[in-house]
């Protein structure tokens, strides 16, 4: 008789973990991107001639991320509560891609690293980009013009910001001077 209740209490803490996981995986397959930020991703993939951006697809699930050399890589991070879900980090290293930078990122009001390294990106950096809370921003590589925006000097979380091999002209901005917390220039 004891080795019988010993076998139901494994048995119903076996079943109880198999529930915890299923209702886990049903939590995270609940939580979708807020529409708003479906919208602009959609936007966006426009302005970058990307072809292959699903979005019905939700970017967070990690379907969208691939990995290959360090310099070719498309990732999304999001930060999801308990039903919608927030971009938090776009990736987009090597991805071949063209036009011009789009302003809409600056809709993804979460956004706080985005790499865009090594594509074929022109024009200049919008400076409504200024109103996201970012700490990482990566142009490293791509063919932008014109001055970097005084308005960056506003970002007060921003951390690195890496613009090198681009066209950019003219002199730094002053306010540049107020990021108090950035590492890398």
């Amino acid at each position: 008789m004891k080795g019988l209740h010993e076998f139901q209490r494994i048995l119903l803490l076996f079943f109880l973990i198999l529930s915890l996981n299923c209702f886990q995986e049903l939590r995270s397959e609940a939580q979708s991107l807020h529409p708003d930020e479906v919208k602009t991703l959609g936007v966006i993939a426009q302005r970058l001639n990307i072809k292959d951006w699903d979005t019905n697809e939700n970017p967070c699930n990690g379907r969208w991320n691939s990995t290959g050399f360090r310099y070719i890589r498309r990732g999304f991070v999001c930060n999801c509560t308990t039903t919608v879900c927030h971009i938090t980090t776009i990736e987009l290293k090597g991805q071949n891609l063209t036009g011009e930078l789009p302003e809409e990122f600056a809709d993804l009001t979460r956004l706080q690293d985005l790499d865009l390294t090594f594509n074929y990106l022109n024009g200049s950096i919008p400076p409504r980009w200024a109103t996201l809370p970012l700490v990482h921003l990566s142009i490293f590589g791509n063919r932008v013009t014109g001055k970097i925006p005084k308005e960056f000097g506003n970002i007060n979380t921003l951390k690195s910001l890496v613009l090198e091999d681009n066209l950019l002209g003219g002199p730094f901005p002053p306010e540049l001077g107020n990021l108090s917390r950035l590492e890398e220039l």
